[in-house]
């Protein structure tokens, strides 16, 4: 099965969303380590977006939920 560059986008954006979902739902109930986790995983998931060309898609997600994409410190 080959994946089209457009399914791709798809996909990537998709898990986006939810991740950013699943922390605007849960945060209260994580503990930091679980923050971590999932704030490594959306810019992760953020940075898949980039290299797809659905920078500026991803971004308009962030934003409307206002959350900020920072890059995970290294080791923590």
């Amino acid at each position: 099965m080959v994946v089209t560059p457009v399914e791709l986008q798809g996909v990537y954006l998709f898990r986006l969303q939810r991740l950013l979902r699943l922390r605007q739902r849960h945060e209260h109930e994580l503990n930091g380590q679980g923050l971590r986790l999932l704030d490594r995983s959306i810019f992760a998931s953020y940075c898949d977006c980039l290299e797809v060309g659905v920078g500026h898609r991803a971004r308009a997600l962030l934003r409307d939920l206002d959350f900020a994409v920072e890059q995970p410190a290294a080791g923590g």
